[in-house]
């Protein structure tokens, strides 16, 4: 998988190609001293990066997936309360049941946070290469746990910041980035980089956090999600969300669950 890589794998920083070590522990740039290591199987293109967003998901790794699948009592009363929503797998089902189980082609999926709601879906997908990036180590590593323990080989795992993806353009079948758009810093160029990833005809699937649709959500994702680091202002108010897809991409549909805002579309 790391060697097929350097046909999609570019340096975020200069677009030069990417040359694979000979064992396998550093991507170098061709021509460069350059180098991106490979922890873990892990591949790193932020080394040395370290910032607020990425050091609160990495705390957060360890509890993330209680929260999102609502795995015990006092995490549903939490759910219910903040978001409204009593089955926090809704909107998540409906996004991988866009694509098919013949899937063929690469998939970039942007935050690929724990891999809680995608593992099932791409242990299916035998004929696909997923790229699962996310700006934290901490959920990667959660991720790799997670695909090793049902022995996947389709999956590569990649740190990166989503305004400098490391791939080459319009390389990408589909992307799918699932709340992830809330806590970007700049919303519009990562919403851009995602696309600009995307082949012609590219499929575009997603979901975030909207503001102005509950207030109780909105009075928590602002006084204690955003001082966390999890949420990053300004949000989007679901009209400002389709109007910025609907610069770069087609055919853009979207279903509401309360806050949340899912959508698909092409480019």
């Amino acid at each position: 998988m790391l060697k097929e890589l350097e046909r999609i794998l570019r340096c975020p920083v200069t677009g030069g190609d990417l040359v694979l070590d000979e064992g396998a522990s550093h991507y170098r740039v061709k021509d460069s001293e350059q180098v991106y290591p490979i922890v873990d199987g892990i591949v790193d293109f932020l080394p040395e990066q370290a910032d607020r967003i990425g050091e609160a998901y990495d705390a957060a790794a360890g509890s993330y997936d209680s929260f999102l699948t609502n795995s015990n009592l006092l995490t549903r009363l939490y759910n219910l309360f903040v978001w409204g929503i009593a089955d926090d797998t809704r909107y998540a089902k409906i996004i991988v049941d866009c694509i098919p189980d013949d899937f063929r082609g690469a998939i970039l999926d942007v935050p690929v946070g724990t891999g809680v709601f995608t593992e099932e879906k791409y242990s299916r997908l035998t004929g696909a290469i997923v790229l699962a990036v996310d700006y934290s180590m901490g959920m990667l590593r959660q991720a790799k746990a997670r695909f090793e323990a049902r022995h996947m080989r389709n999956v590569a795992l990649i740190r990166a910041d989503v305004e400098k993806l490391p791939l080459v353009g319009s390389s990408m079948d589909a992307v799918i980035s699932m709340n992830g758009i809330h806590a970007f810093p700049r919303k519009v160029a990562a919403i851009h980089q995602m696309s600009g990833a995307l082949k012609e005809g590219g499929r575009f699937m997603g979901c975030t956090y909207v503001k102005g649709i509950r207030s109780i959500t909105d009075a928590v994702v602002n006084r204690f999600y955003s001082r966390k680091g999890w949420f990053t202002r300004p949000f989007f108010s679901e009209e400002q969300l389709m109007m910025v897809l609907g610069e770069v991409l087609a055919s853009v549909k979207k279903t509401r669950v309360k806050s949340i805002v899912v959508f698909e579309a092409r480019k």
